[in-house]
């Protein structure tokens, strides 16, 4: 899921909401802020229930990780890594599925449905750079 923003999921859904274990990318500070800083999530994967919720592990643009248990994007305890590593690498695994999936089912669909592909980029004329960089991510644990 690509959001306006510029923040994407890739893992599983669940009656319209993300849930489960997967992948967020925040996208980063907007332009003219000086870039991404110290402060900025670069991403969250672990486990969700409509947003981060569990076991977790969130990637700042410095760097830095906190392994833990989340509710959203609220760090609420700190577990140490090995207790957070099973989770997140089964996220990432789900996350990594999703975008080859995606990948594949436009590419299917910008060849078998010419006009329904128009019309998808009519709406998200940046798609196709958004796949490109979904496929550019780093999603290695």
């Amino acid at each position: 899921m690509l959001t306006g923003a510029g923040d994407w999921y890739a893992g599983s859904w669940r009656d319209g909401a993300v849930w489960g274990r997967g992948l967020h990318v925040f996208s980063p500070p907007a332009a003219g802020g000086g870039g991404p800083s110290q402060a900025w999530r670069r991403d969250f994967a672990g486990s969700f229930d409509g947003q981060p919720f569990g076991l977790g592990r969130a990637t700042w643009w410095d760097g830095r990780q906190e392994h833990g248990r989340f509710h959203g994007t609220q760090l609420v305890e700190q577990v140490g890594r090995d207790r957070v590593d099973e989770v997140v690498g089964s996220a990432l695994q789900s996350a990594r599925a999703a975008c080859r999936h995606a990948r594949r089912l436009w590419l299917r669909i910008d060849s078998e449905h010419a006009a329904f592909a128009a019309q998808c980029l009519a709406q998200a004329p940046d798609l196709p750079s958004a796949l490109s960089r979904i496929d550019e991510y780093d999603m290695s644990e």
